[in-house]
């Protein structure tokens, strides 16, 4: 995900068909079963134990048919597999030939990410309240060539009539359309991103005290 969309808002249009490709080869690749996601393996220590590693692994399941595809993968990456892998790791420094440095995004970067494509109520934009992205050709760049439908918050004066989700702000109601089946699934995985990401709630119980003396 490139790093200018995930912050606020920015004035001129983004680069991001280089990753946006990226991306829409690893779904075809995924969808065709071609490619499954594992553990690396650490290898094996002095003690001649197996090594633990926090590296992930990305394998290819070799199909003629997506040749082409994967080659251009490779290309974008600027990264070959090796042995049909491709080796995940977070060491920008020390990665191996088929490795490829990542680091995960907050979810406050991923917010930022998804609410680009937010439907802004036309008085609010009038009125100047929103940043609004330009492309090079000074209109009005369009947010849903990035995001596409992975998750749309849409706009209305009139409370909707079919939402799955929907918050009232500013004299306006944001919400996510019941058969928008792609938003309601990404809205559901951030849930479970913010739960997994509060962890367990602690409940402190009262204490008794008893006093003592008069």
């Amino acid at each position: 995900m490139p790093a200018t969309l995930l912050g606020p808002t920015p004035s001129r249009e983004p680069r991001y068909e280089r990753f946006k490709e990226m991306a829409e080869i690893l779904r075809e690749l995924q969808v065709a079963d071609a490619l499954e996601l594992g553990a690396a393996s650490g290898g094996v220590g002095a003690d001649g134990k197996p090594k633990a590693s926090s590296d992930l692994v990305l394998r290819l399941k070799p199909q003629q048919e997506h040749a082409a595809r994967v080659t251009r993968l490779q290309e974008l990456l600027g990264v070959k597999f090796v042995d049909n892998e491709l080796r995940l790791t977070n060491d920008f420094l020390n990665r191996p030939e088929n490795g490829l440095a990542v680091r995960t995004r907050s979810m406050m970067g991923i917010l930022f990410y998804l609410s680009h494509n937010a439907e802004v109520p036309e008085l609010h934009e009038k009125a100047g309240l929103v940043t609004r992205t330009r492309s090079n050709g000074s209109e009005v760049f369009d947010w849903n060539n990035v995001t596409g439908d992975l998750f749309r918050v849409r706009s209305s004066a009139a409370r909707p009539a079919s939402s799955f989700v929907v918050v009232p702000y500013r004299g306006n109601w944001f919400y996510i359309a019941d058969n928008d089946l792609e938003s309601k699934s990404t809205f559901m995985l951030l849930t479970q991103l913010f739960n997994l990401q509060a962890g367990q709630i602690k409940t402190v119980a009262p204490a008794l005290t008893i006093g003592v003396g008069g």
